[in-house]
């Protein structure tokens, strides 16, 4: 009877401080919040389409740019806080497409369109954000460009009119630290389907609680040529929440 009550009390301190640990572990975690509110435009501009270093780097997140200095074209990641949802002209390539942003809202918008690991001279429609620190519990925003939404509605001399059948879709795959790929992380939204066109902020959480390194974003469309995607590569990103242990 002795040894009973010893083994039983021993074994509720096992499970106190068992609880105690993961308490204590669930409190270490940190929340990181991505709503680029800070960030400051120069004098005149609405957004900021060059990074000093070739990377945007916000909390522990980095973004990639890629700035052209001889045709002064961008492409990575890129600030805004344009809104313009009728115009449909390049110059507007920084507007979201979305009824529901909020006034003086900041964002970052992507143009999918990055060299390529094995091959620097060939383009593809992938982008990655990447982690300095593994974080879990991942979620963000999504939303089409003006450029891109109303190019796909009323068709241009390089991009058709959608019409049934079309689609144009923003893929996503979470990596660990061993740049393998988490499977339970991929999926996908569409950001048109046939003559709809997503015109709102999304938010998209990715489930489970794996450790992640790295998040790839790819762009796709029913619209193609000998040359690649007809259809604009751009999408807009905000509110990257996560948590991190370190």
């Amino acid at each position: 009877m002795i040894y009973s009550r010893f083994s039983l009390l021993f074994l509720a301190l096992i499970i106190a401080f068992s609880v105690s640990c993961k308490d204590e572990d669930e409190d270490t975690l940190r929340d990181v919040v991505i709503h680029f509110q800070d960030i400051v435009f120069p004098s005149g501009e609405n957004y900021i389409n060059k990074a000093e270093e070739e990377t945007f780097i916000l909390d522990i997140i980095s973004f990639p740019n890629i700035y052209d200095e001889k045709y002064f074209s961008w492409s990575g990641f890129a600030f805004s806080q344009m809104d313009d949802m009728e115009n449909k002209d390049w110059e507007n390539q920084y507007s979201v497409y979305a009824s529901n942003n909020p006034e003086n809202n900041k964002f970052a918008i992507a143009y999918v369109s990055m060299p390529d690991e094995t091959d620097p001279e060939i383009y593809v429609n992938k982008l990655s954000i990447t982690f300095s620190q593994t974080v879990q519990q991942l979620s963000f925003d999504v939303a089409n460009t003006t450029v891109a939404a109303l190019l796909i509605k009323d068709g241009s001399d390089y991009s058709k009119k959608f019409e049934e059948g079309d689609w144009f879709k923003l893929s996503y795959q979470a990596y660990d630290s061993k740049g393998q790929g988490i499977p339970e992380t991929a999926g996908e939204i569409f950001l048109a389907e046939g003559t709809s066109v997503l015109d709102k902020w999304v938010t998209i959480d990715i489930p489970g609680n794996s450790a992640i390194s790295r998040l790839e974003f790819s762009l796709s469309s029913s619209d193609n040529s000998p040359f690649g995607m007809n259809t604009p590569a751009f999408f807009c990103l905000d509110n990257i929440k996560a948590k991190t242990s370190n």
